[in-house]
């Protein structure tokens, strides 16, 4: 999990608390010379809540310091170096709004979720557990600027060590993915010590229950190796075993066990590059379906043009580089689009019968959901993925419009040859079990 960037990311803290050598940044929630004055005025304690460096979507403060209390490095829990955290979620797990409304109205509009909050976290302190919040905030500047403010009030009241991640995007800090257990992994490894992973545990109210609003909470858990309790269990000690639905989404640990059961392209009868490579194919399929991965690895190395609409952005534009090639070149041209109606790919298929060439299809069936969640692998997860292969984050608009567009490919069309290509996730088993994480 180490990463040089995200550990300079989180080393620096804006005022008291880690150390930083640097100079002390305006505290989060008091940037102006008027905000400096007010935050004068306020009592030491809520004063000790400040800011602490990070990538830009990430929220990141620090209330006391872990590790200051003398005589460790840790807390003074022990002078072992691998430290237990206790993690929770914020909104629905240690507060709610106190109006009763389903979302805060302001920074004032929150109580503890149960009368037993403060009291259970002082517990678990004392058993020498560092307290940690994760939370998702997916806020406009106005609602997160009342937010940030939230946060010093809530880590005011509980007056213990405590340090808040949360993630403002869409990107792989967001629950379910576990990039915000990664920078407090990071952070931890900095200071030569380790996470206790098997006595750590998250709390959620995201569970996957029935009436729950998502599985996100638990879905971090899985993902980060936690052990997971509902806020039932861990602050009223319910013994009652909750009904879980089964999760949203891609189970991707399935997905691998089915695709390597399965052949790569069908049918299989036939050679996968023809004898002569002066043909035009199309491909078919969802953006992230492995397409461009399967050009590189079976079509490239027999000379294919790769023709790709991203890239010369008109169908204009491909048709005419398509022509050239098979007017004037000597291989073969695939054309890498979605391709996702008959319309579309009719242009080519005429081209192909007016040149007198082959015209064959490869329909890529990935899933909606395997596609996105390829999407979101190869985008935040992955480390390995090819610069040529390397994309950034597709919006769900992209999906949704394929998937609803969607016409597959049948022999009426005039194509030469069908061939069906199930995506087959390629890499070390490190990568597999990267790949094998909830993303959504």
């Amino acid at each position: 999990m180490s990463n040089k960037n995200r550990k300079r990311s989180i080393d620096g803290v804006s005022g008291a608390g880690e150390g930083s050598s640097k100079k002390a940044k305006p505290h989060a929630f008091f940037s102006s010379f008027a905000a400096r004055k007010e935050e004068a005025s306020l009592p030491p304690t809520q004063r000790a809540t400040v800011r602490v460096e990070a990538p830009p979507t990430v929220e990141h403060y620090l209330h006391l310091d872990p590790f200051a209390s003398p005589g460790s490095d840790n807390g003074g829990s022990t002078s072992s170096s691998k430290i237990k955290i206790a993690m929770y979620d914020l909104d629905g797990t240690l507060i709610q709004p106190k109006s009763g409304a389903r979302f805060p109205k302001d920074a004032t509009d929150w109580k503890w979720w149960d009368a037993t909050v403060k009291a259970k976290l002082a517990e678990v302190h004392k058993e020498q557990f560092h307290l940690v919040i994760i939370s998702n905030q997916n806020l406009k500047e106005k609602p997160l600027k009342a937010w940030r403010s939230k946060v010093s009030l809530i880590c005011a009241d509980v007056q213990l060590p405590i340090r808040v991640l949360a993630a403002t995007a869409k990107d792989q800090y967001r629950k379910p993915g576990i990039g915000l257990y990664e920078l407090l992994h990071d952070l931890y490894e900095a200071k030569g010590l380790e996470i206790d992973i098997e006595n750590s545990f998250y709390v959620g109210d995201a569970a996957g229950r029935a009436g729950d609003h998502n599985d996100t909470d638990r879905k971090f858990a899985v993902n980060a190796g936690l052990t997971f309790y509902t806020p039932e269990q861990y602050f009223k000690g319910s013994t009652k075993n909750p009904a879980y639905l089964p999760f949203k989404g891609l189970d991707a640990t399935a997905e691998l066990a089915a695709m390597d059961d399965s052949p790569l392209v069908t049918p299989t009868s036939t050679p996968l590059i023809p004898a002569s490579t002066k043909e035009i194919v199309i491909f078919v399929g969802y953006p992230a379906s492995g397409k461009t991965s399967f050009y590189n690895k079976y079509f490239k190395p027999h000379g294919y043009i790769h023709v790709n609409q991203d890239t010369l952005k008109t169908r204009e534009k491909c048709l005419a580089v398509v022509r050239e090639e098979m007017t004037f070149g000597a291989n073969g041209c695939v054309v890498d689009n979605t391709n996702r109606d008959k319309s579309t790919r009719a242009y080519y298929v005429a081209m192909a019968k007016q040149l007198h060439v082959p015209v064959r299809c490869f329909y890529f069936t990935a899933s909606y959901q395997l596609a996105k969640h390829n999407n979101f692998y190869r985008a935040y997860v992955a480390s390995d993925v090819p610069a040529a292969e390397k994309r950034s984050i597709l919006p769900e608009t992209a999906f949704i419009g394929f998937k609803n567009a969607l016409q597959e490919p049948d022999e009426t069309e005039g194509f030469d040859e069908i061939r069906r290509v199930n995506f087959k996730f390629q890499g070390t088993e490190e990568d597999r079990r990267l790949w094998s994480r909830w993303m959504s």
